[in-house]
């Protein structure tokens, strides 16, 4: 069975999470319980026309924008699959390492997005200012084999370094994907 090609897989995954993202945003809020499930359907049947649909709903109310998580994902993903696919020529023979090297890009530019937002502050009500990148984000990243651009901005950017669940994560990535480089499965 041939490998899957990983800018369709890169491309696979992002469609999947906006999807996730923008129905569990629709979940939460407090549309009535009829309007909720016609902007799920509408998500998951229509994905790119009810995606749009539901960021220019949003926005025409003036409402901030409830996909901060999506929208910092995607413009990483995009970087990775750029990357990836400009260099294509390059890195014959070495997908993994391609792979590695075009999340790790993705990975750092995500901890720099969650720092700056992070440093910005918390208003009155104690939420943040800027829209924060969602911890399960980062993981995401990192287990898809941003590792190194996540070891990369926890220390570099001194970012996440208190919370232990980082490190584990970031251990059993590099693990996973430091074995596959190595050729050990």
């Amino acid at each position: 069975m041939p490998e899957p090609d990983l800018i369709l897989v890169a491309l696979g995954v992002l469609v999947l999470w906006w999807i996730g993202d923008a129905t569990g945003s629709v979940l939460r809020s407090r549309r009535p319980a009829k309007h909720k499930l016609g902007w799920v359907v509408a998500l998951w049947l229509l994905p790119p026309f009810g995606l749009v649909a539901f960021l220019i709903a949003d926005r025409k109310r003036g409402r901030r924008w409830g996909l901060g998580v999506t929208v910092s994902l995607t413009l990483t993903t995009l970087v990775a699959v750029s990357l990836l696919a400009a260099t294509r020529p390059w890195w014959q023979g070495h997908d993994h390492l391609a792979w590695v090297a075009a999340w790790g890009v993705a990975a750092f530019m995500l901890y720099a997005i969650d720092k700056w937002a992070a440093k910005a502050g918390s208003n009155e009500q104690g939420r943040s200012k800027r829209a924060r990148v969602d911890e399960r984000a980062l993981h995401l990243v990192a287990l898809l084999g941003g590792f190194v651009g996540a070891w990369l901005g926890r220390h570099g950017l001194r970012h996440k370094t208190r919370k232990p669940l980082f490190l584990a994560v970031l251990v059993v990535a590099t693990l996973l994907h430091g074995s596959k480089l190595l050729r050990l499965w």
